[in-house]
C-alpha cells in the first residue's frame, strides 16, 4: 500500500526522492530499513528483540523461551544454543571441546568455528583462521599450494616443476600437449589461440578473426563493448612492475638480451616503463635501481671473466676430446664470444684498464686472425677438391662427408663462409680435435674449471 505523499513510482512528492523529509520511504522505513519504532523488516529492534521482547530464537532477555517457558527451546537448546549437557548442535561445548573426540576437533577434523586442523575454513572460501586470507603463514593454501601455484616440493597442480618440466612426460609439455602456461608446442595458448608475442594462430596477425587482439581490443583501441583502451601511466604501471621484476629475477644480465630471446620490445620501450615506475612510485623505483645496479655489476664481471677466459684459451690452448691440447683458432673466438676479431681487439686494448695482463701470444693471435684467409668458400669446389692431412704420421684423404659436415656446421653456427675458417675447422675435425656433435661452449666451460699447463710456443 502506497503511503500518502508518495507517487506511483514510490518517490516522495516533497523531496522527489525515495525518502521523505523525515527520512522514510513509501513503506515507512529509513535507509537502514528500520521503521519509526526502530524495528527492521523482520520486526526486531536494535537490541535484536521483537515487540514481545524475544530474540530471533524466541528467548527473552532473562533467557526464558516464549513457548517452553524454560531455559530450553523445543529442540532442547538454550539461548546460547547449548543443550542441557552443555553441547551445541555440532556437539562442541562452550570451551570448544567435542563431545565424542574430547578434542577441539570433531570426527571429521573440524573445530567449533568450522576450521580444520590446519586452520582452513572447510565451507565456502577456504580462508585461514590466522591470516584471514586463502594462505597460511607459510604461504600455502588449503590444498598446499602457494600464490604461484606450487607446493612445498615445487610442483604445481598440473605436475609441472618450477623449471616448467612436467613430471609425467619429462618434457615441457603435459599429456595434453600444453606447457606450464597452457601454450602448445606451436606456441599458441590453449584458450585464446594467441602466441606469447600476441600473434593469432589462424590469422597470423595481432588480431583474431573477430578483429580483436590478445587483450580484447581492435585496431582502433576499442573492446567489444566500445570501451577505449587505457594507456595512462596508472594503467601501465602494473605491467611495468611485472616486466621489470621478471627481468630482475631472471638469469639475463641485460634486458636487451632478454627481449632478444623472449619478446619483441625495444630498448626505448623498456626505458619508458622504467620512467613510468619512477613517476608513479619513486620508492619502488629506488629498489629497482638497486637491482639494475646488481645486473650491471654482474654483467661487467661476466665481461671481465669472459675476457680472461678467452686470453687463457689463446695462451694455453683447448683440450681435445682425446685429451690432447690444440691451438685456439679464430672459429673458437667466434663461437665463444659471439664477436669478431675487431671487437676482441678493442676489448684487449681496454684490458689493461681493468688490471688484466695480456701476453705477446694474444697479440700474435690477433695479428693472425686479422690477416687470415678471407676468400669466400665455394661449396661445389670445396666438396670436389682433394684434401690430404697428416694424421698420426699417416696421410689421410678427407672424405666428401667430412667436408659436407664442416660446411653444414658453419651454416648452423652462422660462421663466416671464409676459406680460412673452413680449412681450420676441417683440419681439426679430421684430426679428431673437435666433434661437431659436442657443444663447444661446454668444452670451454670444462677447460675454464681446470687451468691448463702453458704450452710451449
Amino acid at each position: 500500500m502506497i503511503r500518502e505523499g508518495f507517487d506511483s513510482r514510490g518517490f516522495s512528492i516533497e523531496t522527489g526522492k525515495k525518502h521523505d523529509k523525515e527520512g522514510y520511504d513509501e513503506y515507512g522505513y529509513d535507509i537502514y530499513n528500520r521503521n519509526r519504532e526502530g524495528r527492521n523488516l523482520a520486526g526486531f529492534d536494535r537490541n535484536g528483540l521483537d515487540k514481545d521482547g524475544n530474540d530471533v530464537n524466541g528467548f527473552n532477555i532473562a533467557g526464558i523461551h516464549k513457548i517452553t517457558k524454560t531455559k530450553f527451546d523445543e529442540r532442547g537448546y538454550d539461548q546460547d544454543r547449548f543443550d542441557a549437557e552443555g553441547y551445541n548442535i555440532h556437539k562442541f561445548d562452550r570451551n570448544g571441546i567435542h563431545k565424542y573426540t574430547k578434542t577441539k576437533y570433531n570426527e571429521k577434523g573440524v573445530d567449533c568455528e568450522g576450521y580444520d586442523e590446519r586452520g582452513f575454513r572447510v565451507r565456502g572460501k577456504r580462508i585461514h583462521k590466522e591470516t584471514g586470507t586463502l594462505f597460511n603463514k607459510e604461504g600455502y593454501d588449503a590444498e598446499g599450494y602457494n600464490e604461484k601455484g606450487f607446493n612445498a616440493d615445487g610442483i604445481n597442480r598440473r605436475n609441472f616443476n618450477e623449471e616448467g618440466i612436467n613430471l609425467i612426460t619429462k618434457t615441457k609439455f603435459d599429456t595434453d600437449g600444453y606447457d606450464i602456461d597452457f601454450y602448445d608446442e606451436e606456441g599458441y595458448h590453449k584458450d585464446t589461440n594467441f602466441s606469447r608475442e600476441g600473434i593469432h594462430r589462424e590469422t597470423g596477425t595481432f588480431y583474431s578473426p573477430t578483429g580483436l587482439d590478445v587483450d580484447g581490443y581492435n585496431n582502433q583501441g576499442e573492446d567489444a563493448q566500445g570501451n577505449i583502451r587505457k594507456v595512462d601511466n596508472k594503467t601501465l604501471y602494473p605491467y611495468a612492475i611485472q616486466l621489470v621484476n621478471y627481468y630482475l629475477d631472471s638469469s639475463y644480465l641485460s634486458y636487451k638480451e632478454m627481449y632478444k630471446y623472449e619478446e619483441s620490445i625495444t630498448e626505448d620501450r623498456f626505458k619508458f616503463l622504467l620512467y613510468i615506475i619512477k613517476e608513479e612510485n619513486p620508492e619502488k623505483y629506488k629498489e629497482i635501481e638497486e637491482g639494475l645496479d646488481k645486473k650491471r655489476s654482474a654483467r661487467f664481471a661476466k665481461y671481465i671473466n669472459g675476457l680472461k677466459k678467452t686470453i687463457k684459451h689463446i695462451e694455453n690452448g683447448i683440450e681435445t676430446p682425446n685429451g690432447d691440447i690444440r691451438n685456439y683458432e679464430y672459429f673458437d673466438l667466434l663461437l665463444e664470444t659471439n664477436s669478431d676479431i675487431s671487437s676482441f681487439e678493442e676489448n684487449i686494448k681496454k684490458a689493461k684498464n681493468y688490471g688484466i695482463v695480456v701476453s705477446r701470444y694474444v697479440y700474435k693471435f690477433i695479428n693472425k686472425c686479422v690477416n687470415r684467409n678471407k676468400i669466400p668458400v665455394n661449396d661445389t669446389q670445396a666438396l670436389n677438391n682433394k684434401v690430404i692431412y697428416i694424421v698420426n704420421g699417416v696421410e689421410v684423404e678427407v672424405t666428401r662427408q667430412q667436408k659436407l659436415d664442416t660446411l653444414n656446421y658453419m651454416k648452423e653456427h652462422s660462421l663466416p663462409k671464409e676459406s680460412g675458417i673452413y680449412s681450420s675447422l676441417l683440419r681439426n675435425y679430421v684430426k679428431g680435435n673437435i666433434c661437431y656433435n659436442t657443444e663447444l661452449n661446454d668444452m670451454f666451460k670444462e677447460n675454464s674449471e681446470t687451468p691448463l699447463q702453458s704450452k710451449k710456443k
